[in-house]
């Protein structure tokens, strides 16, 4: 089974690198180099779609969703572990063949999320973040919250990641966070990483804005709330941090925070729609 795993992954990768030259050297050659990542696998989503749905004489004629759909559980464990984390567009593409091991696979989920930080558990916790957040699965999306929130430092790039991901849930990911800030009357650091993730999220909805908005007036410290205005991207962060900024007193901040400030302005300044001369 791995070797037919690999054979499969090996052939995909070859049509990536196919269908990326053809982009690359076509009329819009000069764009293609200046998009970002995400972009790029939008572009080339349709080609490598097709792929997954067409008959392969490497798994004996059936297509590789129809493979994958068909491995038992302790197969299945074993494909997310040969595909790794730096292909999670493939595990987005193979879901469909997975749907019906939802269950399972949330299950497993838990048990790695118990394992960590061994290296092999964590190699799948990051892959079954991936497929689980793309099926958009409420119950992970619950599990993930908690995982932001109790998460140990050491864990930092690990909760960093799992925060990327939860744009997939869109809104309902932005109503738990502000839940979870609701319920959080005072400042504290762990909430920090619901902010953190909820500044991810690409919304232009008034109630992110205003969360955001509190933090930055109610934090002692204003460096990681700068840093969640620029993330999110809202240019109307822009007159709050420059009021600050024009009215702060630097004796009562180092001189960190108030470059943070700064930095933040600069970033929302270069907002392609409402650049600030």
């Amino acid at each position: 089974m791995r070797a037919t795993i690999s054979a499969l992954l090996n052939e995909y990768e070859e049509l990536f690198e196919e269908a990326f030259w053809e982009q690359a050297n076509s009329a819009n050659a000069e764009r293609f180099e200046k998009i970002n990542p995400e972009e790029l696998a939008a572009i080339l989503s349709e080609t490598l779609k097709a792929w997954f749905s067409r008959a392969n004489e490497l798994v004996g004629g059936k297509t590789p969703l129809e493979y994958v759909k068909s491995l038992n559980e302790k197969d299945t464990i074993e494909f997310l572990k040969i595909i790794h984390v730096e292909s999670s567009e493939v595990i987005k593409f193979y879901a469909p063949a997975l749907v019906e091991k939802q269950d399972f696979l949330l299950n497993r989920f838990i048990e790695s999320l118990k394992g960590l930080p061994s290296r092999e558990e964590e190699a799948l916790f990051l892959e079954l973040s991936v497929l689980l957040a793309h099926l958009k699965d409420m119950r992970a999306l619950n599990l993930f919250i908690k995982f932001i929130m109790d998460a140990p430092s050491e864990m930092a790039d690990l909760v960093d990641f799992v925060q990327g991901l939860l744009g997939e849930y869109g809104a309902d990911a932005k109503d738990k966070f502000l839940a979870t800030i609701k319920n959080h009357s005072e400042y504290e650091g762990r909430i920090e990483n619901i902010y953190a993730a909820l500044s991810k999220i690409e919304s232009e909805s008034d109630d992110v804005f205003y969360a955001l908005k509190q933090l930055f007036s109610e934090a002692p410290k204003k460096s990681f709330a700068a840093i969640c205005f620029s993330v999110h991207g809202d240019v109307r962060a822009l007159p709050i941090l420059a009021e600050w900024a024009e009215n702060v007193d630097a004796s009562n901040y180092d001189k960190t925070e108030i470059g943070d400030v700064l930095a933040a302005i600069k970033v929302l300044s270069f907002d392609k729609e409402n650049p600030i001369q």
